[in-house]
């Protein structure tokens, strides 16, 4: 039987909104500020979700100071955390002083943020300790489950791994918005002065 030219027409037209559909919604991400992919990295999974998870946006450097699986204590972990986030603000007051000259005043007042601020930040960590060490046992139980022989091909293994994963995921993601948003205020006291 022959389709008719309606058919055809009728089968192209669909096939043109369709596509056009997924260009603008597509674009519609790259005009959007807000919008951001790390949700969608943070959780996938399969062969090469450790790609996808590698360069998720982070608040200092998570991955390699507490979110790395290594033998060092919580504390001294914390601590480097603590100063990769505090380097990121002190390189954004750097950045700030090449871009707007501040005077002698404005200095030791951006300073002082900075330094109440880094205490705030401080304070915040001494609060979750107790969680930040429960969280480095799990991040440590989670890469011995990811290791065991039966992780990626056992279903109901694989799942619990990437429930763990996630559940993991989304604590630290918690903690690093609580720092990030240290980081805002800090900010918006450095622009209001």
């Amino acid at each position: 039987m022959r389709a008719t030219f309606f058919a055809i027409a009728a089968l192209a037209f669909l096939r043109i909104v369709v596509g056009m559909h997924f260009v603008l919604e597509g674009t519609a991400h790259l005009r959007d500020p807000e919008w951001s992919s790390a949700g969608f990295r943070r959780a996938a999974v399969g062969p090469l979700a450790h790609l996808y998870r590698r360069d998720l946006p982070q608040t200092g450097d998570w991955s390699a100071t507490l979110g790395e699986v290594d033998l060092r204590p919580v504390a001294e972990s914390t601590d480097a955390w603590q100063e990769s986030v505090v380097a990121s603000w002190k390189k954004l007051l750097d950045e700030r002083g090449k871009r707007v000259a501040l005077d002698e005043g404005q200095k030791a007042a951006a300073e002082e943020q900075l330094a109440a601020a880094t205490q705030e930040l401080k304070d915040y960590l001494a609060g979750i300790a107790d969680d930040l060490a429960d969280y480095r046992l799990q991040i440590q139980r989670l890469a011995t489950m990811e290791q065991s022989p039966g992780a990626a091909q056992i279903p109901f293994v694989r799942d619990r791994v990437s429930k763990k994963r996630r559940e993991l995921s989304v604590q630290s993601a918690g903690w690093m918005n609580a720092a990030a948003a240290i980081g805002h205020k800090l900010a918006s006291q450095w622009d209001d002065s």
